[in-house]
């Protein structure tokens, strides 16, 4: 194998090597993004719960309240 084939090979493999990380790196990003969204949404899921269950035990109080009120 000549030098000059050996340089193109090496370029060629250094190339590819970049691009690997590139890609890499815009994976991590990605994925970062990703997982920082799902706990974002996770997150408003739960308060979501939180105030539902809250306003479902509310409307069982009034109701109670409302069934004793006609007992009186």
């Amino acid at each position: 194998m000549e030098t000059g084939e050996l340089v193109v090979l090496i370029d060629a493999f250094n190339e590819m090597l970049a691009q690997i990380q590139q890609n890499e790196k815009a994976l991590r990003e990605a994925r970062d993004d990703l997982e920082e969204r799902v706990a974002e949404r996770t997150a408003e899921l739960e308060t979501s719960q939180q105030r539902g269950e809250a306003f479902s035990f509310s409307i069982l109080r009034a109701k109670d309240e409302l069934e004793r009120a006609k007992q009186i």
